[in-house]
């Protein structure tokens, strides 16, 4: 989650265009380290090299999510004057541009996987093409944002053996991180960031316990509601492959339920320190590249 740790920096740490800079360069380290990635196991041929990645969509939301904020800072001496403020709304009204953007942004995705027409394919198609639906849409896998990915990238430059691809055995290729995806995932990491201004603008553990299990319940109902509360249907179904809306609110309740238990166990209970689990919490891109060298290798699997 982009936290309150990093909102702390953004409102202490220099001039607005020095943290751009640090923003700007951690971001392409991001983006460079998953495409050295990609090229691992022989994939390095730059004709076919796979762009999107897990690392370069946590780059892209990260960059977006921490310029946006970064140039929407408040002064410390203003948030800790809204400690005060009646409003019950403050970590939002007082961040009301920043909103207004990833509703935008969120607006963009839902507008274009339900509208965009694909050739050869029934407008707003979400599936996974191939054998699904007896091949009716064989060549409709991923819907709008395979076609995207397609148009834009080139069918070499994403990820060849989806899941997709091997269930119902269609001839396209599918990214999981592809482009549309990105604006959803921008959004997942802007609601990090609004559990941290909670942090920020609520004095006590009460109030920060309570907007955060608000938050969890906002976003479990309108993932629910668009999911129809079922598995794999209703107007925009849970889909990990898509970054569907409601995958991302799903995860994001999810996410504030456990940040919840997490704050009460260790900061109101001190019941735990946060051990083991801190270390590689304080050391991900070290895990992340590791677990993707070390793949198939003794001792880890066997």
């Amino acid at each position: 989650m982009f936290n309150d740790t990093s909102t702390n920096y953004l409102i202490t740490n220099g001039p607005t265009f020095q943290i751009l800079w640090k923003i700007v360069t951690r971001s392409v380290k991001l983006f460079v380290i998953g495409l050295i990635l990609n090229s691992s196991g022989g994939n390095n041929n730059i004709a076919s090299l796979r762009i999107p990645g897990v690392l370069q969509r946590f780059a892209i939301s990260y960059f977006i999510v921490a310029t946006v904020h970064t140039l929407r800072v408040i002064p410390t001496e203003v948030t800790e004057g809204w400690r005060g403020a009646s409003s019950k709304l403050r970590d939002v009204i007082f961040y009301w541009p920043e909103w207004l953007l990833m509703s935008f942004l969120v607006a963009i995705h839902l507008l274009v996987i339900i509208a965009l027409p694909v050739p050869g394919c029934p407008t707003g198609y979400l599936g996974p093409g191939g054998l699904h639906m007896g091949g009716a849409y064989f060549n409709c896998t991923g819907g709008a944002a395979g076609y995207v990915d397609r148009l834009i990238l080139g069918t070499t430059h994403i990820y060849q053996r989806s899941s997709a691809k091997k269930v119902y055995h269609g001839n396209l290729p599918h990214d999981p991180e592809g482009l549309l995806g990105c604006l959803t995932s921008i959004f997942l990491t802007f609601l990090g960031l609004q559990a941290g201004k909670i942090l920020l603008t609520y004095p006590n553990h009460f109030h920060r316990i309570s907007r955060w299990i608000s938050w969890a319940i906002i976003c479990g109902l309108l993932a629910g509601i668009l999911c129809g509360f079922s598995k794999e249907n209703g107007a925009i179904p849970v889909n990990k492959n898509l970054w569907s809306l409601s995958f991302v609110l799903c995860n994001a309740s999810s996410a504030f339920v456990l940040l919840t238990l997490m704050y009460i166990a260790i900061d109101v209970l001190n019941l735990w320190a946060g051990g083991p689990f801190i270390y590689p919490g304080m050391n991900s891109i070290i895990v992340y590249v590791g677990h993707m060298l070390v793949t198939g290798m003794l001792p880890w699997f066997w």
